[in-house]
């Protein structure tokens, strides 16, 4: 059985054909190929119809006829459909590999040659895009960050921030934020001017804290 596997001939739609030719006669003769074709084409230059046989298709090609049959095979067969004839015919014989359609046939990793080592990612400010080691997000595109967490970190200073929560300074009509007061001892007098002067420090005290009005 010869082996038929011949330099790919370069085709505008990326498909291999290797092409070769071999006589016929009334004995059968076969050809091999090392993978699964797709496609056989073939065209008879003899004097008599002759048998072809590949994978699961058996077809006849008439004198000077070329027939074309899509299936799949690894090998066929040749030979006169008149088993007494004392011709021996000529055919010419085409065999293309057809680029495959619809779903891609699975094949292992390993398996795939010319393949990159590595696939450098598309660097951008897109959405599927990698960022840039010194790419610093805008507030706005922290995707889970609330609207209120947003405008904190976007404060310029501390009363921006407290204007952003709500919290103001207190009035005698609003809530807001004081100060702790200052530490005050326990009072120790033992009159009235003294608890009066104690008393009055504590009120001091509190309103530099801002817990009563000045």
């Amino acid at each position: 059985m010869p082996n038929v596997t011949a330099t790919p001939a370069g085709q505008s739609d990326g498909s291999t054909i290797t092409t070769f030719t071999d006589t016929v006669s009334k004995d059968p003769i076969t050809w091999t190929y090392p993978e699964t074709q797709d496609k056989i084409q073939i065209r008879n230059s003899g004097a008599e119809p002759i048998k072809i046989t590949a994978g699961s298709e058996t077809f006849t090609v008439e004198v000077n006829e070329t027939a074309t049959k899509e299936v799949n095979f690894t090998e066929f067969t040749g030979q006169t459909v008149n088993q007494d004839s004392a011709y021996t015919n000529q055919i010419d014989v085409v065999a293309t590999i057809i680029p495959k359609t619809g779903a891609a046939d699975s094949v292992p990793w390993s398996g795939i040659t010319g393949k990159p080592s590595t696939f450098p990612p598309k660097v951008g400010t897109g959405a599927t895009d990698a960022k840039a080691g010194n790419w610093l997000p805008k507030i706005a595109e922290v995707s889970d960050a609330t609207t209120v967490g947003k405008a904190l970190m976007g404060a310029t200073d501390a009363a921006a921030a407290r204007a952003t929560l709500g919290t103001v300074a207190a009035t005698t009509a609003t809530a807001g934020i004081v100060k702790q007061a200052a530490a005050q001892a326990n009072s120790a007098a033992t009159d009235v001017a003294g608890l009066v002067a104690n008393f009055n420090t504590l009120l001091t005290n509190l309103r530099a804290a801002g817990h009563i009005a000045p």
